[in-house]
């Protein structure tokens, strides 16, 4: 990972350097991208070249592959992903860039996607990640030095939300209503997430978030059709602090907030992950 965000944007071409640093937040950073700045690359053709700047914010200490990824949503914002593995856990606990990078513009507030770029082509796995995003089917993929592509005929024959009868897709609006868990502010933050959270399979909402200060950092838990490539609250947390160059350590206190289930339960998983990687208490709330 660069060590800063100016490292960071050093890494693009000069033409495009300019367009990207207007385009963000310099101060908390969050992986996001004006819609003005993806309109000029857009027509410049250099969309492609922000895929080293997102690269640097990759954390893969096992592999070493760096892998960069931009998502264009509806809005024509741009979110940037990049993979994160995590030390002494299993190679299936590694967050892929495209999940980021969708991760990021499903928190944003979008309600699909355009484009999606990628310095490598995307695996097995993220192709069904992204086959349960609203209008999958109209999504564009671009790797460099290859020709775009259409989600479709990366994914043909595809497992989707309709197999399992589910009507909804992810970034589509939906929420859980379930009256407040606990009377603290923070704990109601993270109850919000966990609601806006995607779970049509298990009916397991829930979100992990991390407080720093006066400021809360928050991951939604995604489902997906074929239930490995699910999307875990950690790995969401995991890539916003990695924009934001904030390390999960520092963390004041984490909270947990999910709906009880009596098929899942993340606490067996999330409990010796979270001793990997923090000291920091965790405290776990109940929804109805």
């Amino acid at each position: 990972m660069a060590s800063t965000l100016a490292t960071a944007l050093l890494l693009l071409p000069e033409s495009v350097r300019a367009t990207v640093s207007a385009g963000i937040k310099h101060e908390n950073f969050d992986g996001t991208l004006s819609s003005d700045a993806i309109a000029k690359l857009r027509q410049s053709q250099q969309l492609a070249s922000v895929l080293p700047f997102a690269a640097a914010f990759a954390d893969p200490p096992v592999s070493q592959f760096y892998v960069g990824a931009l998502v264009i949503g509806n809005s024509g914002k741009g979110y940037i992903g990049a993979n994160i593995e995590l030390k002494h856990a299993p190679l299936s606990q590694s967050l892929h860039a495209e999940q980021a990078a969708i991760s990021l513009a499903w928190q944003g507030g979008e309600r699909g996607l355009q484009d999606l770029y990628v310095n490598a082509p995307p695996c097995g796995h993220c192709r069904q990640f992204i086959a349960e995003c609203a209008e999958a089917d109209s999504l564009m993929i671009h790797v460099p030095g290859q020709a775009s592509a259409s989600f479709p005929q990366l994914l043909p024959f595809a497992f989707t939300p309709n197999d399992l009868g589910n009507s909804h897709a992810l970034l589509q609006p939906q929420q859980f209503q379930s009256p407040p868990c606990s009377n603290d502010l923070w704990v109601q933050a993270v109850q919000r997430q966990a609601c806006l959270s995607y779970a049509p399979y298990s009916g397991y909402y829930h979100a992990l978030g991390a407080v720093f200060d006066d400021d809360i950092v928050i991951g939604r838990y995604a489902e997906n059709a074929a239930y490995n490539p699910s999307l875990q609250p950690l790995q969401s947390l995991l890539w916003q602090l990695q924009c934001r160059q904030l390390p999960l350590r520092r963390a004041d206190k984490l909270i947990l907030v999910a709906r009880q289930n009596r098929h899942i339960d993340t606490l067996s998983q999330l409990t010796p992950l979270l001793a990997q990687l923090t000291s920091t208490p965790l405290s776990h709330f109940i929804m109805k």
